[in-house]
């Protein structure tokens, strides 16, 4: 079986599947056991927009090696009672906030979002 290491980015997540992206193609990965093994927190798991070096085996199919260094994190607290981080996603330059005007705004929404947002380390513009 012919097997090729190389990388890709984690462009959508269902579960513990991934979506990987290469220029060339889509991948549909797992994590190998050893990652699942290795990883202490859910932090260690691959999100939307993180590079990984996976492994592609046939039919599309592949599995992740390896979470290459993020540079930015959009996370939030997880809903429930236990205190946790959610990760949403990794490696964003820019955020867009956008909220309709009407009966479903809310200051404290954009608030969180505008904080989020800043927490990420993203690229900040004035304009």
């Amino acid at each position: 079986m012919n097997q090729t290491t190389t990388t890709g980015r984690v462009t959508a997540q269902f579960q513990h599947m991934y979506t990987i992206t290469t220029e060339s193609a889509n991948y549909t990965c797992s994590v190998t056991g050893k990652f699942r093994h290795e990883a202490e927190s859910e932090r260690d798991y691959p999100v939307i927009g993180d590079f990984v070096e996976f492994t592609v085996r046939e039919h599309g199919q592949g599995v992740i090696r390896r979470l290459l260094e993020r540079r930015t994190v959009l996370s939030r607290a997880a809903a429930g009672n236990e205190t946790r981080e959610q990760l949403i996603c990794a490696n964003v330059d820019f955020i867009l906030i956008t909220m309709a005007c009407g009966h479903d705004f809310n200051l404290r929404r954009l608030e969180r979002y505008s904080l989020a947002a800043w927490e990420t380390g993203a690229t900040r513009s004035s304009s």
